[in-house]
């Protein structure tokens, strides 16, 4: 039986923080939705990660906002069924701006200091191709706004001093 925080795949016991790692050596939008809860656990990791390098959180939520109004428009698409041929050219002009802006936002930090953070996303935009793509880059994105805040709250209660 697997124990908490791990789970059976094909016989063999699995700890969702190998999956994480994982996850973040070679990010993909099929394990995002294949296993929901790496959502969850990724964005806990990248959270904490962005408070211990003290990344600023206005960069996340840019990076998130972009992401919303992206979503919404695709969404509007999947409403009227104009959706079904894949993502219409504007959608997918919007994909390229969003990565652009990923490289600003990290750049501004330095290429080392975000590469946790922004690595991943950039290869997962790569890999949009359908409105549920963009549906849990989205549920990524938002997991790991919440969860800097969640890790910065903590790090402010204990002095500053917080490390997971």
């Amino acid at each position: 039986m697997a124990g908490y925080g791990s789970y059976k795949r094909g016989g063999e016991t699995m700890s969702t923080d190998q999956d994480v790692a994982r996850f973040l050596q070679n990010p993909s939008i099929d394990q995002l939705k294949q296993n929901p809860a790496l959502i969850d656990k990724v964005g806990d990791k990248l959270g904490s990660f962005c408070v211990e390098k003290k990344l600023g959180e206005h960069q996340l939520r840019r990076i998130h906002e972009r992401l919303l109004a992206l979503y919404y428009r695709s969404k509007k698409l999947v409403v009227k069924q104009v959706y079904e041929a894949g993502l219409d050219k504007g959608l997918n002009t919007e994909l390229v701006r969003l990565k652009y802006f990923i490289a600003y936002q990290w750049s501004r930090l330095g290429r080392d200091k975000g590469k946790d953070y922004f690595e991943p996303f950039m290869k997962l935009v790569d890999q949009v191709k359908d409105f549920e793509a963009i549906e849990k880059l989205l549920y990524l994105s938002e997991a790991v706004v919440a969860y800097y805040n969640y890790h910065e709250e903590i790090s402010k209660r204990m002095g500053g001093g917080y490390r997971r």
